[in-house]
């Protein structure tokens, strides 16, 4: 019983960050804290307040080389499952280091995740946020977005 009310606190945490996200510095920090949200202060490099498919990329790969701890080129599913532990730039969205997601991003099926899948599969979930297709996001795109 007690894990179960630790466990809806922790999601009411989640959430309420996400929430107040972009309200305030505070709000969006406290929301990066809790990694549900990307940090755009050092993602958005032209500083236009939206992430383009560049910006996403990069973010994306610098996350890859911190989740791949022995340097092979290639995430395990192990390494993937710490997805949902890691302090990344972009958090990767949707059901973190489950087989699914991880089933999702292995498009060439070999048993492994290498950068080009990973930073694809992020990449293409975080523009599916992209409400008027214009091929980039804002903080308000993801308050509106299932991921």
């Amino acid at each position: 019983m007690k894990v179960a009310v630790l466990f809806r606190l922790y999601v009411g945490a989640q959430l309420l960050a996400f929430a107040v996200a972009g309200g305030s510095p505070f709000g969006a920090a406290q929301a990066r804290a809790a990694g549900v949200m990307p940090d755009f202060g050092t993602i958005d490099t032209d500083s236009d307040k939206r992430l383009d498919r560049r910006e996403l990329g990069v973010a994306a790969s610098l996350d890859f080389e911190r989740l791949d701890v022995e340097h092979h080129g290639y995430l395990t599913r192990a390494e993937f499952a710490k997805t949902r532990s890691a302090k990344l730039l972009l958090p990767f969205p949707g059901r973190v280091g489950t087989t699914a997601a991880f089933t999702a991003a292995d498009t060439n099926r070999d048993g492994t995740v290498d950068k080009r899948e990973y930073t694809r599969a992020v990449v293409r979930a975080y523009l599916g946020c992209d409400r008027e297709r214009a091929g980039t996001i804002g903080i308000d795109d993801l308050r509106h977005c299932r991921m």
